[in-house]
Order: C-alpha cells, then sequence, then structure tokens
C-alpha cells in the first residue's frame, strides 16, 4: 500500500481491455466461489482503457474477493459494466450481509474492517489500496448497500481516447 500512495503518476500505462480482464479475474478466484457455490450475472462490455494493467487487476481482484467473501453459498454476483461519454462504470454487486452507514463511510479507510467480529480473514488495507489505484487512474469508486441487503462497489474510469478494437 505504501508503494502505492507514494506514486503521484502512472507508470506502466498501456490500453487493454477492462472486460477481458476482469473475467480473468474471475477464473482466478474460481477455487473461492465454487466452494460457495456461487454464480456470477456478467454484463460486461468490450471496454479498452488506458491503465496500468496490473495495478487494476488488484482493484477488480480485491472487489470480487470481497463479494465472494460477504456473499452466502449458493448465492450470486452481478458484474456489470455501463459506457458514458468518455467514462465508464464497472459495478460489482453481492447479495450478502451489506453495510451501515457508518461502514461504509469508513470503509475505504485504511486498517478498517466492517466485520468487527473479524470471522473473515483480511488487515483492512484491501478497499483502501483498491482507491488508490482508481484514484490515479482519475477515477471514482463508491459504495451502496444496506443490512442485510448486499452490497455494490461502483467504480468509474475514464475510457480509452483511442477506442480501436485491433488494440
Amino acid at each position: 500500500l505504501s508503494k502505492v500512495e507514494s506514486m503521484s503518476l502512472l507508470t506502466e500505462s498501456v490500453n487493454f481491455n477492462v472486460g477481458e480482464q476482469i473475467r480473468e479475474c474471475v477464473v482466478l478466484l474460481e477455487k473461492k466461489w465454487t466452494e460457495k457455490e456461487i454464480s456470477f450475472d456478467f454484463h460486461l462490455i468490450e471496454q479498452k482503457m488506458k491503465g496500468n494493467k496490473q495495478l487494476l487487476k488488484q482493484v477488480w481482484t480485491n472487489l470480487i474477493d470481497n463479494a465472494i467473501k460477504f456473499s452466502p453459498a449458493k448465492s450470486r454476483i452481478s458484474l456489470s459494466m455501463t459506457q458514458h461519454s468518455g467514462s465508464f462504470t464497472i459495478a460489482v454487486t453481492d447479495y450478502g450481509c451489506g453495510m451501515d452507514e457508518k461502514t461504509q463511510h469508513n470503509i475505504f479507510d485504511k486498517f478498517y474492517q466492517g466485520d468487527s467480529s473479524h470471522s473473515s480473514e483480511g488487515n483492512g488495507l484491501g478497499l483502501a489500496l483498491v482507491k488508490k489505484i482508481v484514484e490515479l487512474h482519475h477515477g471514482t469508486i463508491t459504495v451502496q448497500s444496506q443490512p442485510l441487503q448486499g452490497s455494490s462497489f461502483i467504480v468509474t474510469l475514464p475510457a480509452a481516447p483511442n477506442t480501436d478494437s485491433r488494440e
């Protein structure tokens, strides 16, 4: 986290397909979601952006991993993308335990854990790291949640200026 926090400019920016990268992250986490018999609703588009591919892979892996962690067995997770003028939005939505307003307000703070029982593993750094990476890419991340109704993490990022699909 401190390495990413000290970054003020992105390094190693390339054009890549974000929808494809998100699908790859789901595959990487297959063992976790198959153990819980979780299914996915995919509403992903072929969206290009310019950014640090490795850092953004951390964002999707963390958000999907959290959705799996906080989802009950035999539930589903929704991954959706929408295009806007010059930007696009990704939503990672689970139908798990959800969060109260206080937790939502603090969820992106370093070392904060919404699960005060510590029944789930983690050190409270993942979402702080996610937020910093998204901000380095000139994007935003927000959360919408209600207790017992799940959570939706919404990331908005700038689209690649050149949308040539051959890249």
